[in-house]
């Protein structure tokens, strides 16, 4: 009875939608678990970082009732680039955020279109070519079914 979750799915949603424009500025990865070489920079990566869950109501035994879900992933941006490299962030987080928003596919999986980003966190490594990173903390809310986190009741 093993499945994707409703919160995963949304996550691959997010995924397809930054890499479907032709004109994207990066590849989004979902997750990564090796370092990015300097020749797939510039680059996103999306991973989950926690959730909460409240029960919204009882249901009846077979359903189980209805379970509100909040879901904090993050987009890592990398870039690399002359100094400063954190300003070349700026373009690709606007970016990821417009498109994400325009999505016409997230907001049926969301609860009352409520993907916003949270948090920023900006981070610059000085080298021959500078590194930088910024940390977009995304949170969402979705409702599940309580006996089952694969069965996601639209918003």
């Amino acid at each position: 009875m093993a499945g994707t979750s409703a919160g995963e799915a949304i996550m691959v949603q997010m995924v397809a939608t930054l890499n479907a424009p032709s004109d994207k500025p990066a590849t989004t990865y979902r997750s990564r678990p090796d370092a990015l070489n300097e020749e797939e920079l510039s680059a996103f990566v999306l991973y989950a970082m926690e959730e909460e869950s409240k029960i919204r109501s009882g249901g009846t035994a077979q359903s189980g009732g209805t379970v509100e879900r909040t879901r904090k992933v993050c987009l890592e941006i990398q870039t690399k680039g002359p100094a400063p490299a954190d300003a070349q962030l700026d373009p690709l987080y606007v970016w990821a955020v417009q498109t994400l928003l325009a999505d016409s596919t997230l907001p049926t999986l969301l609860r009352w279109r409520s993907l916003h980003d949270a948090r920023i966190q900006w981070d610059t490594q000085a080298g021959a070519s500078d590194l930088a990173v910024a940390l977009v903390v995304f949170t969402f809310d979705y409702y599940t079914t309580r006996l089952d986190p694969t069965l996601l009741i639209p918003g």
